[in-house]
């Protein structure tokens, strides 16, 4: 399994090669965005023109997942928000904590799911 996480920076997009690289023979997406920033969520939907844009095959999985969802003082985007978002672009939703033990169980589902 080869995982290319870019954290969402921009700079990336500027090394062609590099996505190129990372969209030839994908066998499943994973989009994550952070649960506490709105700026983050809305920024899928380029994610997403990207991914279509470098002819990832339709029947190809892609999952939707929020982060940091441990941090819920700090919550921006609502659960019931991202669901609809899911559903629109016909990917399953998880969230999930890379810190918290607690929820970070769904990201073994996700990987399991896939």
């Amino acid at each position: 399994v080869q995982v290319w996480d870019t954290a969402g920076q921009e700079r990336f997009r500027k090394f062609f090669s590099v996505v190129e690289h990372s969209y030839r023979n994908v066998h499943a997406v994973v989009f994550v965005y952070d649960v506490t920033k709105m700026t983050s969520f809305t920024n899928l939907k380029t994610w997403i023109e990207e991914c279509n844009g470098h002819a990832v095959p339709p029947l190809v999985p892609r999952v939707l997942v929020g982060n940091k969802c441990d941090l819920k003082d700090l919550i921006q985007v609502p659960s019931s928000m991202a669901l609809k978002f899911a559903d629109a672009h016909n990917m399953l939703l998880f969230e999930t904590s890379a810190k918290d033990p607690k929820e970070s169980q769904n990201v073994d589902a996700i990987f399991m799911c896939l």
